[in-house]
């Protein structure tokens, strides 16, 4: 009679036990059901998320929607005035060095003699101004035939330390400096 109580807790126990494994696994499968969703809803967010930034037109969007850009754009694509753009802006250099140079040249010359040249450069200023946006190469303007005079006269000339062929060093120079 003892074994049959100890047959019947143990198959009770065995019972409670895989009960509790199958409460268990439903926990699993609920947790798992309920990540699941989250992870869904997150991909879902992320979804209107993305549409609603892809609504958003960019800067440059925006921008071809206004009139003035659209002309424009129109102007740009004629042919030839590209280029007539870069020598407009060859001209636009040349000026402004020359006029420029018209004082510095007098000036670092004037300095020289006192023992300073200053090095104001027309060229160089210009070359700042009129960067690689503008389509300009300088040794390709007017100033470059200055240069070359400085070449002749001076080997070791740089395009970038001459104003209409002086010597005209950055950030000026002291004549002592030199001789060294």
């Amino acid at each position: 009679m003892g074994n049959k109580y100890l047959d019947i807790a143990s198959e009770t126990q065995s019972t409670l036990d895989s009960l509790e494994t199958i409460k268990q696994d439903e926990m699993k499968v609920i947790q798992a059901r309920q990540d699941s969703t989250a992870y869904a809803d997150s991909l879902r967010q992320a979804e209107i998320e993305q549409k609603r930034l892809d609504a958003i037109p960019t800067l440059e969007e925006k921008a071809e929607t206004i009139p003035a850009v659209q002309a424009l754009n129109f102007v740009a694509d004629i042919p030839g005035l590209r280029e007539a753009a870069v020598y407009f802006n060859r001209a636009l250099y040349d000026i402004g060095a020359h006029t420029y140079n018209l004082g510095a040249v007098p000036l670092n010359t004037l300095g020289r003699l006192f023992g300073y040249n200053p090095g104001f450069s027309g060229e160089r200023v210009m070359g700042k101004l009129f960067g690689d946006w503008s389509g300009v190469d300088p040794k390709r303007t007017l100033s470059r035939a200055y240069y070359d005079v400085a070449k002749t006269f001076d080997p070791s000339a740089e395009y970038e330390n001459t104003a209409w062929g002086t010597y005209a060093p950055e950030g000026g120079e002291w004549s002592w400096e030199k001789e060294k």
